[in-house]
This record gives C-alpha cells, sequence and structure tokens, in this order.
C-alpha cells in the first residue's frame, strides 16, 4: 500500500467518518466546535491539509481555479456534482462523493436547526394546525 494511499484511508475513516456524524457526545465536546465542524469548507481544508498541499497545487490537481477553491473553503459557494466527483477521484475512490455530498446535507442540516432569525420572518406566513409547545 503505498504512502498516497494510506493517508487518504485514514483521512476517510477518522477525519470524515469520525466527525461528520454529530452525535450529542461529539457536540458537547469541548474539542469540536459544531459551528465550523459541520461546514464543507472545514473537512476539504482537513483534506488538504492532511495531504500536505497547497492550496494552489490542490486547485490544479482538481482543475479549477485557485479562486474558486477559496470560495469553497470560505463557505462562499457551494460545490456542484462535477467538484464532488473530482474530489471522489483526487482521493484514488477512498471518499466517494456520496460522502462528500453528506457533508453538504449535514451543513445544510445545521443552517435549518439554527436558523431563528428565518423561523420568525417565515412565521407571519403559516397559520398552525398544532398548537406550539411553551
Amino acid at each position: 500500500m503505498n504512502r498516497r494511499f494510506k493517508k487518504h484511508v485514514y483521512i476517510a475513516k477518522i477525519t470524515f467518518r469520525g466527525i461528520i456524524v454529530l452525535s450529542n457526545s461529539c457536540a458537547t465536546d469541548s474539542r469540536f466546535d459544531t459551528t465550523t465542524t459541520v461546514k464543507f469548507g472545514f473537512f476539504l481544508k482537513e483534506y488538504i491539509s492532511r495531504l500536505q498541499l497547497k492550496n494552489k497545487d490542490f486547485a490544479q490537481q482538481i482543475g479549477i481555479e485557485p479562486a474558486e477553491l477559496s470560495q469553497l473553503l470560505n463557505a462562499h459557494r457551494k460545490p456542484n456534482d462535477k467538484i464532488l466527483v473530482r474530489l471522489e477521484l483526487h482521493s484514488g475512490k477512498n471518499i466517494n462523493s456520496p460522502l462528500w455530498y453528506r457533508i453538504l446535507v449535514k451543513d445544510k442540516e445545521y443552517e435549518l436547526l439554527h436558523n431563528d432569525a428565518l423561523r420568525q420572518e417565515e412565521k407571519e406566513y403559516v397559520h398552525a394546525f398544532f398548537e406550539e409547545d411553551s
């Protein structure tokens, strides 16, 4: 097994599968900042750093501009399907595209759970069938 493959397997098992599932114990553990760990950019940064690559080099390896990579890393843009597949291929299929996609789903789940301002804005448009518990 070559060195690069070992790195990918480690990332897939430890980083992505270990942190992506934010259980109650993980959410209350002070080592994990839940506002950061659920973001796609966090995982992508972690992936790049574990490979010991510069962002510019990584962007070149997956065929995107460094500016586009920066947008992905800083949550200014969500990756499309092509990017997810390129990430899968870059990892030698050790981190498949559905796993990368699940990070996006977790990110959206977090946003929906914690967006109280949106709930207040949308409340006026809904006539609740069930009473809210106080």
